[in-house]
C-alpha cells in the first residue's frame, strides 16, 4: 500500500468531515436551514483549494489530491443544492451511481495494487459514472454564466462547474486504460448498453404518453356515464410498469417544462420537493402529457393511497411536525355513546427567518356514524372556541384571512367518506400552535359488548411524537376492559406514549338501549335497532365487477340469479348472457375501480345491484364537475333510492357516502347470507323519517318525539340525530344548517371556524351568536348526571335547606 502523505491525510480529513455536514444536513436535526453546512463544505474545499497551490503542484501524490478537491467541490456542491435547487432530490440509483464514481475516482491512486477482478469493478464504474457526469454537465449548461457572475461574487459559482470537472477527471483516468483493446471494447459495450436503454425507455415512455391520450379521447367521446376519463386510464394502464412513474411526472418526478428545454430554473429551497430520474427527465422531452394535474392527484390518492395531496395549500407546511398529542376520552356506558377530544401541539422546526409562516393541515377518519361537534385554536395562549356557520362562508373567510391578511384563523371542513379537514395558520418557525377537536359517535356494539371506535389522522409527523391518553366514564362501566392503562381515579384511566387509535376500550352493553335528551322541547330516544323488511324480489340483478371479486363469488352470482336477468356496465349497460358473458367479466374483474351508474337503473321496485366495494381510495368528491357526478346528484335528489347488496363489511368511502346520504338501502354479509334473503324473498326497508334516523352498521335508532323526558342523558344523542338527518336529507332539505347550527355538528352545509378578533367575524358576515348546543366538551352538558347523582344532589341541597331553616329558627328564638 503507497504511503499517504500529510496533504492528502488533510484531504481526507477534510473530506471526512464534508461528508458528515453533508449527512447530518440532510436529516431532521438540521430542519430546512442549510445555510451553516454550505458555510462549512465550502470553507473546507476553500481551504484545501489553498493547500493544493502551495504544496499540491509538485507532490508525487498530486493525482491524489486532486481527485480530493474534485470529492470536496462534490460534496460541498450538493450541500449548496439544498439552498439553491438546480438539481432536485435525486433518485436514489441516480445518487448511488454519483457516489460510487466519485468513491471509485479516490481509489484510482491505489488501482495498481488491486487484484484483478477489483480493477474491472472500478473500471465499469467509472464508465458508468462517465455517462452520469456528462449528462450533468449537459444538463447545467444554461446556468454557466450564472455560475461565473457567481465566481466573481462569492465563488459559490464554482459548483456549478463540478459536473465538468468530474467528467473530464473521470475520462482522463479512463484514457489511460485505453492502451488495452479489452478495456476499450468494454467501455463502448457499456456506453451502447446504456444509450440502447434509454432509447427503448424513452421510445416505451412515448407509446404509454400515447396510448393514454387516446384512452382520455375516447373516454370524453363515448363514455355513457360521464365518468372523468382519468378513471378509464386507471381501469386500462394501472398494472403497465411504467404508470405509476408517468402519473407522477411533474408532481414527485422533475420533468423538461418544454419540448426545447431539459431545464427549469435555480430556485431557492421551497416546498416543492420532486425527485430528479434522468431517465424520466430525458423521456418528457419527447412525450406530450395528457393527464391534468387534477387527474393525476385524482389517481394517486385512489390507487396509491396518497393521504392530502389532493389538498390545496394556501401556504407551505414542509417544516412542521405533530410534537405532541393529548387525548380525552369520555364514554357512556349505559347510553352506548363516546365523545373524543383530541388535542394537537404542532410546530414548526424552519429556523429561516424568511420562511417562517407554514400551514397545518390533518385529515381525520372519523368513527362510523360519528361527527365533530367542537373545535378550539390557542390564540395567544387563550383557547379561543369554533363559531358554526355554513361551509362556503368558513373556506371564504379562511382563504380571505390566511391568503390576504396572514392572521390567525383555524377551520375544519367536512369530507365525504366520514372524513373531515383540520387547517390552522400560521405556524411560525420556531414556534407552535395548538388546536383541539372533538368527535362524538355511538359506540360499536358486538356480542352484548360495547367497543370504542378510535378516529385516525394524518398530518405533519414526527416519530419522536408524545402521546398521553386520558379515559373517562360518565357511567358506571360493567366489566371494563381499558388496554394498556392505569388506574388513577375511580372511573378514570390514563395511558402514556400510545396513540388513542391503538387503544382497545370494552365494557359489557345493557340489554336493552334506552337513552333520552330533551332539547327545544322535544325528546331524543336512543335504542336498539332491529332491521324490519318487506316482501322483495329482484327480477333484474346489476352486478357492479371489480378487481375484489373472486371467482367463487362471480360463480355463485350466475347460479343464484340463472332465472333472472343480470345486467353489468361496460361503456353501456349490457345484459349479460351465458354464452359469450365470461369474457365481458373476466374484463371487469381488471377494474380497480369501479363508479357504477345507479341512475341508468330504470325499475328499481324490482331491481337490486350486487357489488363489492373495490380497494381504491376514490370518493364522491373526486368526481365533482363530472357529467357523472352531476347525474348521480339529481337521480339522489329524486328521493327514490336503490336498493344493494354488499358483499364486503368493510365499504370504501364511495359507498359509505352513498349509503350515508340514504342513497342506497344495503345489507352487508357473504354470498350464504345473500342467498338466504333470495329464497326467503326478504330485503331491508328504510324505516327512517323526520323524525326517526338509524345507524344500521352500529345497531342503534334515535327517535324524535314531544313525551316529557324520564332521565336526562347526554347532548350527543341530539347532536348525532341532527347530524344524520342532515346526511339523509342535505340534497334538499332547506333547514339543513339550521340543524347544524342547533346541535353544533360539522356536515356538508357547515364547518367550525376560529378567528383571531370579534372584528374579523364581523367582517366575514360570520353571526357569532350561537343559539345551539354551542361545543361540546368533556365537561358540558354532555357529563349530564345519573338518577342516582341526581338523588344525591337532592338530598345534599335539601339538607342544607334544613340546616339553614334551623339555624335562622335558633338565631330569632334567641
Amino acid at each position: 500500500m503507497k504511503q499517504i502523505k500529510t496533504p492528502a491525510l488533510v484531504g481526507f480529513l477534510f473530506l471526512l468531515v464534508s461528508i458528515t455536514m453533508y449527512i447530518v444536513g440532510g436529516t431532521d436535526l438540521a430542519k430546512s436551514d442549510q445555510s451553516g453546512f454550505v458555510t462549512v463544505n465550502f470553507g473546507l474545499t476553500g481551504i484545501y483549494w489553498t493547500i493544493y497551490m502551495i504544496s499540491g503542484r509538485d507532490s508525487d501524490q498530486k493525482s491524489l489530491i486532486q481527485n480530493i478537491l474534485i470529492a470536496l467541490f462534490f460534496f460541498s456542491a450538493h450541500t449548496f443544492n439544498r439552498e439553491l435547487i438546480v438539481f432536485d432530490h435525486c433518485t436514489p440509483w441516480f445518487m448511488a451511481l454519483q457516489f460510487l464514481g466519485v468513491a471509485a475516482l479516490l481509489l484510482d491512486f491505489f488501482a495498481d495494487r488491486f487484484p484483478n477482478w477489483l480493477k474491472w469493478v472500478q473500471f465499469i464504474t467509472l464508465s458508468l459514472a462517465l455517462l452520469c457526469w456528462l449528462y450533468m454537465t449537459v444538463y447545467v449548461t444554461p446556468f454557466y454564466l450564472i455560475g461565473l457572475i457567481g465566481v466573481i461574487a462569492l465563488g459559490l459559482g464554482l459548483h456549478i462547474f463540478v459536473p465538468i470537472l468530474l467528467f473530464i477527471r473521470t475520462l482522463f483516468i479512463l484514457k489511460n486504460r485505453f492502451n488495452e483493446k479489452q478495456y476499450q471494447v468494454v467501455f463502448w459495450s457499456i456506453s451502447s448498453t446504456v444509450v440502447l436503454l434509454c432509447v427503448l425507455f424513452v421510445i416505451q415512455w412515448n407509446l404509454l404518453s400515447q396510448s393514454i391520450g387516446r384512452t382520455v379521447r375516447e373516454a370524453r367521446a363515448y363514455a355513457k356515464d360521464g365518468v372523468p376519463a382519468w378513471i378509464s386510464v386507471v381501469k386500462d394502464y394501472r398494472d403497465e410498469w411504467l404508470f405509476s412513474d408517468f402519473v407522477k411526472m411533474d408532481i414527485e418526478y422533475q420533468v423538461s417544462k418544454n419540448s426545447f428545454s431539459l431545464w427549469g430554473e435555480p430556485r431557492f429551497n421551497d416546498q416543492i420537493v420532486k425527485l430528479h430520474n434522468p431517465l424520466i427527465m430525458i423521456a418528457s422531452l419527447f412525450s406530450t402529457d395528457p393527464l391534468l394535474e387534477s387527474d393525476k392527484i385524482h389517481i394517486l390518492k385512489a390507487i396509491y393511497g396518497y393521504v392530502g395531496v389532493q389538498e390545496l395549500r394556501l401556504w407551505s407546511g414542509k417544516d412542521l411536525y405533530t410534537e405532541a398529542v393529548t387525548t380525552s376520552i369520555q364514554l357512556w356506558p349505559n347510553n352506548g355513546i363516546q365523545y373524543t377530544e383530541h388535542t394537537f401541539q404542532v410546530t414548526n422546526g424552519s429556523e429561516e427567518r424568511w420562511q417562517g409562516q407554514n400551514e397545518a393541515i390533518y385529515i381525520f377518519q372519523l368513527p362510523s356514524g360519528g361527527t365533530v361537534t367542537s373545535l378550539s385554536l390557542w390564540v395567544n395562549g387563550k383557547e379561543e372556541k369554533g363559531v358554526l356557520t355554513t361551509k362556503s362562508k368558513a373556506a371564504e373567510a379562511y382563504k380571505n384571512i390566511v391568503g390576504v391578511q396572514r392572521r390567525d384563523p383555524s377551520w375544519v371542513e367536512w369530507r365525504e367518506g366520514n372524513k373531515v379537514a383540520v387547517r390552522v395558520f400560521p405556524v411560525n418557525n420556531k414556534e407552535s400552535r395548538v388546536f383541539k377537536i372533538g368527535i362524538t359517535a355511538p359506540m360499536k356494539k358486538e356480542a352484548m359488548r360495547w367497543s370504542y371506535l378510535p378516529s385516525t389522522w394524518e398530518g405533519p409527523v414526527k416519530k419522536s411524537t408524545r402521546y398521553q391518553t386520558r379515559v373517562l366514564f360518565a357511567q358506571d362501566p360493567v366489566n371494563v376492559h381499558v388496554a394498556h392503562a392505569s388506574m388513577v381515579a375511580k372511573n378514570q384511566y390514563e395511558v402514556d406514549e400510545l396513540p388513542s387509535s391503538n387503544i382497545t376500550i370494552e365494557m359489557d352493553a345493557p340489554e336493552k338501549l334506552q337513552a333520552e335528551f330533551g332539547y327545544d322541547q322535544h325528546r331524543y330516544v336512543l335504542s336498539n335497532y332491529l332491521p324490519s323488511r318487506m316482501s322483495f324480489d329482484p327480477q333484474d340483478i346489476y352486478l357492479d365487477i371489480n378487481a375484489s371479486w373472486t371467482n367463487q363469488e362471480i360463480s355463485a352470482m350466475k347460479t343464484l340469479f340463472a332465472n333472472k336477468s343480470i345486467y353489468v356496465y361496460q361503456k353501456e349497460m349490457v345484459k349479460w348472457e351465458p354464452k359469450n358473458g365470461d369474457k365481458v367479466l373476466n374484463q371487469l374483474r381488471q377494474q380497480t375501480i369501479s363508479c357504477f351508474p345507479f341512475f341508468l337503473i330504470k325499475d328499481r321496485e324490482h331491481s337490486l345491484i350486487v357489488t363489492k366495494p373495490s380497494l381504491s381510495n376514490i370518493a364522491i368528491e373526486d368526481l365533482e364537475e363530472s357529467d357523472y357526478a352531476i347525474k348521480l346528484k339529481a337521480d339522489r335528489s329524486n328521493g327514490q333510492p336503490v336498493r344493494c347488496f354488499l358483499l364486503n363489511a368493510q365499504s370504501s368511502g364511495y359507498y359509505k357516502t352513498l349509503i350515508d346520504s340514504r342513497y342506497l338501502i344495503p345489507e352487508i354479509g357473504n354470498t350464504d347470507d345473500l342467498k338466504e334473503l333470495i329464497v326467503q324473498k326478504q330485503f331491508a326497508v328504510s324505516e327512517e323519517s323526520d323524525q326517526k334516523i338509524v345507524i344500521p352498521e352500529l345497531g342503534v335508532q334515535i327517535q324524535e318525539d314531544s313525551l316529557p323526558v324520564q332521565h336526562a342523558a347526554t347532548d350527543h344523542i341530539y347532536r348525532l340525530f341532527q347530524y344524520n338527518q342532515i346526511l339523509r336529507s342535505a340534497a334538499t332539505d332547506s333547514t339543513a344548517i339550521v340543524r347544524a347550527e342547533k346541535a353544533n355538528v360539522v356536515s356538508p352545509v357547515s364547518s367550525l371556524i376560529v378567528l383571531e378578533s370579534a372584528q374579523d367575524y364581523k367582517d366575514q358576515g360570520i353571526d357569532t351568536d350561537q343559539k345551539g348546543l354551542g361545543n361540546a366538551g368533556i365537561q358540558s352538558k354532555g357529563a349530564a348526571p345519573e338518577p342516582e347523582e341526581w338523588l344525591l344532589i337532592i338530598l345534599f341541597c335539601g339538607t342544607l335547606v334544613y340546616w339553614y331553616f334551623r339555624k335562622k329558627k335558633q338565631i330569632t328564638t334567641a
